[in-house]
């Protein structure tokens, strides 16, 4: 359960919880704790709490994709379900239906998602994680295993929401800043990122040098 406002306290959580599995991971937008469980959980299920929040929510959908295949967002206020569909995710619910209802949908969804195929690259995977040469640091593991997993060309909008606050995404200077860091140990995995400015934003794709 991923929660996108500031409170820090999921009103979902606490309402989902009796009801549902007692061990709910709740975690609030950029925690990477967060993140690498999705990354390390190919069947995982991300459940966005969206609470009153409204702007983004297309790019936040975008977003998740390069850490799970799956997420559910959860609105208070209506939402344009199709652009969060066709960004992403993978069902949209209304926060005002009862909880039990609520709880029965995920699970549905829980249980429709466990008999897909895996999600990502056990290869990427592994030449992520493998620090034998070069050390990574958590936030370069978490940033490699997000580009590895890129299936084309993608805006540097959805990496710079993942990768900070919800309130404040990561600026485009620092971004660069931390794919310039990163390339050596893409080099060393025989990969490369490019990077193509684009009216303000960059196009980001990886490139294998094998």
């Amino acid at each position: 359960m991923i929660e996108l406002g500031k409170s820090g306290d999921s009103r979902l959580v606490r309402r989902l919880r009796p009801k549902w599995l007692k061990t709910i991971l709740s975690c609030r937008w950029g925690d990477p704790r967060g993140w690498e469980y999705l990354q390390d959980s190919p069947h995982a299920l991300a459940v966005i709490d969206c609470q009153d929040v409204m702007a983004d929510l297309n790019v936040i959908a975008a977003s998740l994709t390069l850490l799970s295949r799956a997420s559910i967002f959860v609105s208070r206020s209506p939402v344009e379900s199709s652009g969060l569909l066709n960004a992403g995710a993978l069902n949209v619910l209304a926060d005002g239906e009862p909880d039990d209802v609520l709880v029965a949908r995920i699970k549905a969804e829980m249980r429709w998602l466990a008999r897909q195929p895996a999600s990502g690259s056990t290869t990427a995977t592994a030449l992520a994680w493998d620090n034998r040469v070069h050390a990574l640091t958590r936030h370069q593991t978490l940033l490699m295993r997000c580009l590895l997993r890129l299936r084309g060309p993608t805006c540097c909008h959805h990496f710079r929401r993942l990768l900070s606050a919800f309130d404040t995404p990561l600026s485009l200077p620092a971004f660069r800043g931390r794919l310039d860091r990163l390339e050596p140990h893409l080099n060393s995995r025989e990969f490369s990122c490019r990077r193509v400015p684009r009216y303000g934003t960059d196009i980001i794709s990886l490139e294998s040098r094998a």
